[in-house]
């Protein structure tokens, strides 16, 4: 359950609309001492939750009653006794947002790099200890340490598939049953973009269990395939440390090789075909991808310092052009007198210079690392993939062409970001459209249950339980058909981008 006291504390999101719960200005003139408020104080709550009821609290200003309100509103919905905890979430909420979109598709990554995991289960199987190998002289910590701490996902991979016993035990640890149930898909892109040799069973593991981005402190619902690191929306979209390269182009600015890269630690990941752009046509070619910075930290380790592998650059890149030019200059006095039906093909550009600046948003390299990733709260064991709130989203919609270019940004991060339950309470408390929508809608929704209409003065698209009867009215289409609609068009997206019969990656 959530502790709105701590929040409180935590957070000066009651400042922007003077919300301070409980707390009555003693400056305001009311014609009361104390014994006549504490008489008041008994009916107080009632009158807070129905200002239209004439009770003698109506003295009280009503700014005070709508602060009162909202905190027995908050207290009622998070109380022991009531099944509201979820409903809050669900009522403000929305999963239906763009920022998973354009990254790597799990059912992209189920169709082309499948796992055979519960696929060979069966009660009447028998594992002989001989074939374990060696592996049955150790105990059984022993076994799991080794397992989960000093080999890879890529060796523990290929440890699974010697025998049924092995894979019967490495299916038993602790750490990589809990990443196979909850996020399998992980799994899968760091065996398919080949950087699952940077991580171990545990660190994984422990990727799952911490919510929030390191760089920011939000909740980061996305992993970084590259960096082996949770993060959020906004920083693999913005944060210059996450721009993940082409290979060629990180050797043009760095003047590095691949082994340069790999000596410090670097990681180099092959993507995935995908959709990681708003264009129709997916990408199909697999890149070399390697984080800028590493690849900067390696120029510097390999040239001594970074003017000289700034000096270096500068000549391979000039070098590039002026190789060009002459290129150009051949091509045109060789095709000067000719017809232009018979005139050769104009040289290209060089590729991977620096003119190819970094796009942030419209970038297809920085999605190409990332894949959903969620929360696992150890000590409750659920698992949180977060939700947008559906104020921001309504605000975006109807605002977004009045605002400034400075408050822009913000507004479209504040869009897509993705909140577990204990952050979007902080944020709901400094979110004007989401609190006038909760105080507006917390009675007729929470009672009804029901899918309502999306309109400017009602910003929720769920309240309550998504029962059986309820319905979306535009669609016509209960939840769990619109969540299966959204499945099967994922899977035929998936299905479009295949580039050949055989799947790129096949893990056992």
């Amino acid at each position: 359950m959530w502790n709105l006291d701590n929040v409180k504390l935590q957070s000066e999101q009651f400042k922007p609309f003077n919300f301070q719960p409980g707390i009555i200005d003693p400056a305001m003139d009311l014609a009361m001492d104390i014994q006549a408020f504490k008489r008041y104080s008994d009916s107080l709550e009632a009158a807070a939750l129905n200002p239209n009821r004439h009770t003698r609290a109506s003295l009280i200003p009503r700014f005070v009653r709508e602060q009162k309100r909202l905190e027995l509103m908050l207290r009622k919905a998070f109380s022991d006794d009531s099944n509201l905890e979820n409903n809050f979430y669900r009522l403000l909420t929305h999963d239906d947002c763009e920022s998973r979109h354009q990254i790597i598709e799990p059912e992209m990554l189920e169709l082309n790099c499948p796992l055979d995991n519960g696929r060979h289960n069966s009660p009447n199987l028998q594992v002989n200890q001989n074939s374990w190998g060696l592996f049955r002289l150790l105990p059984l910590e022993v076994l799991h340490n080794i397992l989960q701490d000093e080999l890879d996902l890529h060796q523990l991979t290929k440890v699974r598939s010697v025998s049924r016993g092995l894979r019967s035990t490495v299916d038993a640890l602790p750490y990589y049953s809990t990443v196979i149930n909850h996020s399998p898909s992980v799994l899968r892109a760091l065996l398919a973009l080949e950087t699952a040799s940077s991580m171990t069973c545990h660190m994984l593991y422990n990727w799952l269990c911490v919510p929030n981005c390191p760089r920011c402190g939000k909740f980061g619902a996305f992993f970084d395939l590259i960096l082996c690191r949770r993060i959020c929306y906004e920083c693999f979209l913005t944060a210059p440390h996450c721009f993940p390269v082409d290979l060629r182009y990180a050797q043009t600015l760095a003047v590095v090789t691949a082994k340069d890269i790999t000596n410090i630690g670097g990681v180099i990941a092959r993507s995935v075909p995908g959709y990681y752009t708003w264009r129709k046509t997916p990408e199909r070619k697999r890149h070399r991808l390697v984080n800028l910075t590493c690849a900067f930290i390696a120029g510097e380790e390999a040239h001594g310092s970074i003017e000289r592998m700034s000096e270096l650059s500068d000549e391979l890149h000039y070098s590039k052009w002026a190789e060009w030019d002459d290129q150009i200059n051949r091509w045109g006095e060789a095709n000067e007198n000719l017809p232009e039906a018979e005139r050769t093909r104009r040289p290209n550009r060089p590729e991977y210079t620096r003119l190819d600046i970094d796009d942030k948003e419209s970038d297809p390299y920085r999605r190409m690392g990332i894949v959903a990733f969620p929360w696992f709260a150890r000590d409750s064991g659920t698992v949180e993939w977060g939700k947008a709130c559906q104020g921001c989203k309504a605000f975006f919609l109807f605002n977004s062409a009045k605002l400034p270019p400075e408050e822009y940004p913000k507004r479209y991060f504040e869009k897509h970001t993705l909140y577990n339950k204990q952050q979007y309470l902080l944020h709901f408390l400094n979110c004007a459209e989401a609190v006038e929508s909760f105080i507006d809608n917390y009675e007729s929704k929470l009672a009804n249950g029901v899918y309502l209409r999306t309109l400017p003065d009602s910003l929720c698209h769920i309240a309550g339980d998504p029962r059986e009867h309820a319905y979306d009215e535009f669609s016509r289409r209960t939840p769990e058909q619109r969540i299966v609609d959204r499945a099967g068009a994922a899977r035929s997206r998936a299905r479009n981008i295949m580039v050949r019969r055989r799947p790129y990656r096949r893990s056992r």
